[in-house]
């Protein structure tokens, strides 16, 4: 079993039936010694509420990127693609405006317990995300005449999911 931070607290499915369930919907329990484990799962997870289920965290990541989609056109965008696929990943959503084209990567986060959501691009992540829209250019020549740039959505939720802060960082890459 691992534990949190805290050790006189863990957090367990409710129960096994409905694990999957729990997972998806955040129902955790905490509890707090001394521990009744008598409907709590033979699985002990100290994970935050959606690392451990991919579909919960998919369709988290699915929902940050269309009310984004959505921030976007209200702000004058023309959306041209979303999740495209390179050989080296995947670009969230492709727009465009006066500018030119927008490679846009959508950042959420539920709280502040992991960072701000801007703090996930890392240099790394910087690196690829160049790669990524490199790729694109080469491969669809209609866009090879055409300035382009990297921009990121950062959303922001509360514990109950409500939005919290919705920024739109232009240039968040610097090339």
């Amino acid at each position: 079993m691992r534990r949190r931070q805290d050790p006189k607290c863990f957090v367990a499915i409710i129960s096994i039936a409905s694990r999957d369930a729990a997972k998806t919907l955040g129902v955790l329990r905490t509890m707090h010694p001394p521990y009744d484990m008598s409907s709590a799962t033979r699985i002990c997870a100290t994970m935050p509420r959606m690392a451990t289920n991919t579909r919960a965290r998919k369709t988290f990541g699915a929902s940050a990127e269309r009310v984004a989609a959505l921030h976007l056109e209200q702000h004058g965008y023309r959306i041209l693609a979303r999740n495209v696929r390179t050989r080296y990943g995947e670009i969230d959503i492709i727009a465009e405006d006066a500018d030119g084209i927008a490679f846009v990567e959508v950042k959420a986060r539920r709280g502040r317990a992991y960072g701000a959501p801007e703090e996930a691009l890392t240099p790394r992540k910087q690196l690829k995300l160049v790669q990524l829209a490199d790729a694109f250019i080469a491969a669809h020549e209609m866009f090879s005449d055409k300035a382009w740039r990297i921009d990121v959505v950062a959303l922001e939720l509360d514990q109950n999911g409500k939005l919290v802060r919705l920024e739109l960082v232009k240039n968040a890459v610097q090339m």
